[in-house]
């Protein structure tokens, strides 16, 4: 795994923790050993990113991180043992886990029904550990801005391999939508069927999310693990050999090769700290981008949001480079995604002078709408 560099300005100490910049990956706590001179993992500590630079002021000093996890949403969640797991394994990711069914709590109980004991006892031990569960989830309409996106063994419960393949391009899009570059979803899928099964290759096809890994997907990555079929009925192998977990990971271009997936190699590493180095990487890309070009930023911000904008007066241009403009009482208007130079196309979608009919697309200076928009 390629490591982050990190570096660490002298901390601000109360009492015996010090408080540190929030660049780094995951919540750390470091000791200080006079006796040997270094910082070594504190035995509080989950997960270990670089050492600070900086020397300790005593022995046993302890350093914090105070850093939180990579916000995580699961979908489909069946009986909740996957977020069950997870966190079990990694309990301090446990408030920045949502974990959600699409079934609501009643039809759980009934779809489910040989396994009611254990959904009450997983939810439970869920909601004690700081996690949100929720019920009546849809994964193609109800997604929320994340780090990470869990979908496990994604099936309608149909037969026919279309009604699964239409889902989950709605459940791309969707995340597309409400997710930045750089955000990963992780699916666990039976190794022979991602596309017979599930029709994966054509809900692929155009979309930004590109295969970037494959992983095992094993009993001893997430113990205690317990597969339910959507309909809750029948059963199918399902030993750690016939199962995967592949990782995709939205880029501004979409994938071209149909063969992404079958070319991936299953990576037989256990260590789920890569998640976290992308994860820290896309953050950090976005916070870099925004600091040295905070006007573009916002601007390709404001496009990919395109929000109607009521305006008192509105001033438009045919043609952005005769600076001819003419200034109307009042409209909303709706940025269209292009722009050139220093305006913005728009689109009238109600006005109030009859010399701007509804339909209209013309050019606005950008930071006029940008004003509007923040």
């Amino acid at each position: 795994m390629e490591s982050t560099h990190q570096t660490h300005a002298a901390p601000t100490v109360t009492g015996p923790v010090g408080v540190a910049d929030r660049g780094v990956i995951q919540r750390t706590r470091w000791q200080w050993s006079a006796t040997h001179g270094r910082w070594s993992p504190h035995a509080g500590s989950e997960i270990t990113s670089e050492a600070p630079s900086f020397p300790g002021h005593w022995d046993g000093q302890v350093y914090d991180d105070q850093v939180e996890p990579p916000k995580r949403l699961e979908f489909g969640a069946g009986n909740f043992s996957f977020a069950q797991s997870y966190t079990q394994k990694h309990p301090t990711f446990a408030p920045q886990f949502t974990t959600s069914s699409y079934e609501s709590r009643q039809e759980l109980n009934t779809t489910y029904a040989p396994q009611r004991a254990l959904i009450g006892k997983n939810i439970q031990s869920l909601q004690q550990r700081g996690a949100t569960v929720q019920h009546g989830v849809d994964a193609t309409t109800a997604h929320a801005g994340n780090d990470v996106t869990h979908f496990n063994f994604p099936h309608t419960g149909d037969i026919h391999r279309k009604k699964t393949s239409v889902m989950l391009k709605g459940f791309l899009d969707e995340a597309e939508k409400a997710n930045p570059e750089g955000h990963l979803i992780r699916m666990g899928l039976l190794k022979e069927g991602f596309d017979s099964r599930y029709g994966l290759r054509g809900a692929l096809k155009d979309r930004h999310y590109h295969p970037i890994r494959k992983k095992q997907f094993t009993e001893s990555r997430f113990p205690g693990y317990q597969h339910v079929k959507t309909t809750g009925k029948g059963d199918f192998d399902f030993s750690d050999k016939t199962r995967d977990e592949l990782w995709l990971e939205k880029r501004k271009v979409p994938v071209t090769s149909m063969n992404a997936i079958t070319d991936l190699e299953t990576d037989e590493d256990s260590n789920s700290d890569e998640e976290r180095e992308l994860v820290h990487r896309a953050k950090r890309r976005r916070a870099s981008y925004a600091r040295t070009h905070p006007y573009d930023y916002h601007m390709r911000r404001f496009l990919e949001e395109r929000p109607n904008l009521r305006m008192d007066r509105v001033t438009l241009t045919d043609n952005p480079h005769t600076g001819a403009y003419r200034t109307f009482s009042g409209a909303t208007v709706k940025p269209t995604g292009r722009f050139m130079g220093q305006h913005i196309e728009v689109s009238v979608e109600s006005s109030d002078d009859h010399r701007l009919p509804v339909g209209t697309t013309a050019y606005a200076k950008r930071r006029h709408l940008m004003k509007m928009g923040r």
